[in-house]
């Protein structure tokens, strides 16, 4: 089943269209990855060119969408790291975890805690 992801490549993201499936000839899987495009509204008409079926359309271009970051992506490590921990602080509301990730964010962005 296809599936649409954005890519980061060069600080931007880029939209692809992720299709699975099983050959005979290599006896397993194999995947391939289209470029759709660098905005939604070009990735839905290459996917509209690329998909025959109008269920299958709709439901990639909803996804499209949804899934489509914002933002630019993180540059270095410490930034990778400091973007998930905000998330963690976020998901949990116990004051512990509050705490750990807070200490961990003040190590990160070299303070003292």
């Amino acid at each position: 089943m296809p599936s649409v992801t954005w890519k980061p490549i060069d600080g931007r993201y880029y939209a692809y269209l992720n299709e699975c499936r099983y050959e005979r000839e290599k006896k397993g899987p194999v995947t391939s990855s289209t470029y759709l495009g660098s905005t939604p509204e070009r990735a839905a008409e290459k996917l509209r060119r690329l998909v025959q079926d109008e269920g299958e359309y709709s439901r990639l271009v909803d996804d499209l969408y949804r899934k489509r970051p914002a933002g630019k992506p993180p540059g270095s490590e410490e930034e990778k790291a400091a973007l998930s921990l905000r998330r963690l602080a976020r998901r949990y509301e116990s004051p512990r975890v509050q705490e750990a990730v807070k200490a961990a964010l003040a190590v990160l962005q070299g303070e003292s805690y």
